[in-house]
C-alpha cells in the first residue's frame, strides 16, 4: 500500500491552490453531454436474470426519486465530463440519501453510516457529494417540499459536508477512525427535537430486524424434516437443491476471506437451502442469494452473498495513475466492496467476506441483523433536515479516512469562500436533478 507524508497543512494549501484553478463559479456549472440514458441503464441488463428485468424497469419508473436511485453509472457518466478538483479520495460511489441507515456494530450497538458500497472505488470526493446533495433535492420534492425549503437543503447539505469534514480534520488520524454516529450520539444530538420521536420508531423497528426472527420468518421445514426457504415470488424463489454442492464450494472460499474467528465458528454450521433473492432497485437482476446455516445448537442463521461487478466510478473515471492505491490491480469486485466498506463504514459486519467464482464475484455479509432505514416518504421538514444533516456527516466521516481528505478542507474553504463553494455544490446539483427529472420521463416512455 502507498504511504502518504504530506501533512494535513500542506494538503489544505494544495486544495487551496487548486481552487483557483477549479474557482465556484466554474464548479457550479453542470456540463451537459450528449447520451442515451436509456441505452446507458440497459447496458447493465446484459449480464443480469433477464427475467427479473420487467421488475427493475417498474421499480425504477415508480417515480423520480426511485428512477435516481437507480442510475449509479449514468450519473457516473455524467460526472465524468465535468470539471473537477483533482482530488481522489475513496467514495461510496452510490451516496444518495436512501443508502445511509442503521445496523448493528460488532458491539452490537446501533451505528448509523453508509450501507451501500456496490459502486465503491477511489475516485473524486466531489462524485460522492454531488449524488448526496443531488438525491436531497429530489427527495425533498419527493415529499412535497416547498422550493425555499429544497433550496435551503441542499445548500445546508453542502455546508454541513464542508463543516464537519473540517472539524473532523483538526483530529488525529486515530481519533478520526473511532469516530462513530451510534443511537446513543444521536439521541444526544437531538435531545428534545421534534425529530427524535421519529428516531426512536426508526431505532425500534431495526431491533427487530434480528438474524433469528428472519429465520424463524423466512424457514419452513418440509414433509422430509428439511430446513427451505418459504418460497415469495419474484422477491424469495427456490434454488433448485443440486446447487447445493457448488454453493457449498463457493461458502468454502468465503471463509478464507474473514476473520479468523468468524471462520472458525462457521465452520460448525453447515448449509440448509439457498434461494435466489430480489434486492434493491438498481441492483434488480444481479445475482443475489440468501444461505441458510444450521448450528450444532439447532439455531439458524442466514448470510445474503450478493453479486459484484465492476465499479460505476471506475468505468468512468479514468486515470493511468490511481492515486490511491489500496487494493491490488486485478483485485476481485468483491474483494472491492468489503475492502472499502471496512474502510468507510466506522464500524463493519464482522462476517463480511467475498467469493471469486468461474463466471461471477459476490460479497457476502449477515442478512437482516438490526438493519433500519429512515423512509424518506414518511418524513416532515424538520426529520428530513435532520436525517439530511446525519447524512452529511456519514459522508464526511467516511471521506475523512482518506489520505488526500484534507485537500477537500482546503479546495472548499472557509467564510465567504466556504459560503461561495456550498452554492457551486447547491446550483450544479439543482441542474442535475433537472438532467434526473427529464431522464427520468424518457425512460418511462420506453417502458410504458
Amino acid at each position: 500500500m502507498t504511504r502518504f507524508t504530506d501533512s494535513v497543512a500542506q494538503l489544505k494549501l494544495d486544495g487551496a491552490a487548486l481552487r483557483k484553478t477549479l474557482p465556484a463559479e466554474e464548479f457550479s456549472t453542470y456540463h451537459s453531454s450528449d447520451r442515451d440514458p436509456v441505452a446507458l441503464i440497459n447496458a447493465q441488463n446484459v449480464n443480469r436474470l433477464q427475467e427479473l428485468l420487467p421488475l427493475r424497469a417498474q421499480r425504477m419508473a415508480h417515480d423520480a426519486f426511485s428512477f435516481y436511485r437507480g442510475t449509479a453509472l449514468l450519473m457516473a457518466h455524467d460526472l465524468a465530463a465535468q470539471p473537477g478538483s483533482g482530488i481522489d479520495v475513496v467514495i461510496c460511489g452510490d451516496a444518495h440519501i436512501s443508502n445511509f441507515g442503521l445496523y448493528a456494530s460488532p458491539e452490537r450497538t446501533l451505528v448509523f453510516d453508509l450501507n451501500d458500497f456496490d459502486e465503491a472505488s477511489t475516485g473524486p470526493w466531489e462524485w460522492d457529494v454531488r449524488r448526496f446533495v443531488t438525491s436531497v433535492i429530489l427527495g425533498a420534492r419527493s415529499i412535497g417540499l416547498k422550493d425555499h425549503e429544497v433550496d435551503d437543503l441542499a445548500k445546508s447539505a453542502a455546508r454541513d459536508y464542508r463543516e464537519i469534514l473540517a472539524e473532523l480534520m483538526q483530529l488525529s488520524g486515530l481519533d478520526r477512525m473511532f469516530q462513530m454516529i451510534d443511537e446513543d450520539a444521536i439521541r444526544e444530538s437531538l435531545d428534545e427535537h421534534k425529530a427524535l420521536k421519529f428516531f426512536e420508531r426508526t431505532v425500534k423497528k431495526a431491533k427487530k430486524q434480528t438474524g433469528v426472527r428472519a429465520s424463524k420468518k423466512m424457514l419452513t421445514t418440509d414433509e422430509s424434516g428439511n430446513t427451505r426457504f418459504i418460497e415469495n415470488p419474484p422477491v424469495l424463489t427456490q434454488v433448485d437443491m443440486d446447487s447445493v454442492p457448488f454453493v457449498e464450494e463457493l461458502y468454502a472460499s468465503y471463509l478464507k476471506t474473514v476473520r479468523p474467528d468468524v471462520a472458525l465458528l462457521l465452520s460448525t454450521y453447515e448449509i440448509v437451502d439457498i434461494a435466489l433473492r430480489v434486492v434493491g432497485v438498481g441492483s434488480v437482476g444481479t445475482r443475489c442469494f440468501v444461505i441458510a446455516l444450521a448450528g450444532p445448537s439447532g439455531d439458524h442463521m442466514i448470510l445474503q452473498m450478493k453479486e459484484a461487478g465492476p465499479s460505476a466510478v471506475t468505468q468512468f473515471h479514468l486515470r493511468s495513475e490511481p492515486s490511491i492505491q489500496v487494493l491490488p490491480l486485478g483485485s476481485p469486485p468483491g474483494a472491492r466492496v468489503v475492502t472499502y466498506q471496512q474502510i468507510l463504514q466506522a464500524a463493519s459486519d464482522p462476517f463480511l467476506g467475498h467469493v471469486e467464482g468461474q463466471l461471477y464475484n459476490y460479497y457476502v455479509r449477515q442478512f437482516r441483523d438490526l438493519k433500519g432505514s429512515f423512509e424518506v416518504a414518511e418524513m416532515d421538514f424538520e426529520e428530513f433536515a435532520v436525517y439530511v444533516r446525519g447524512c452529511a456527516a456519514a459522508l464526511a466521516r467516511a471521506h475523512s479516512q482518506s489520505p488526500k481528505a484534507a485537500a477537500i478542507v482546503g479546495y472548499l474553504g472557509s467564510g465567504p469562500e466556504g459560503e461561495a463553494a456550498d452554492k457551486a455544490i447547491a446550483d450544479w446539483s439543482f441542474a442535475y436533478a433537472e438532467q434526473a427529472l427529464r431522464d427520468y420521463e424518457v425512460f418511462r416512455a420506453s417502458v410504458g
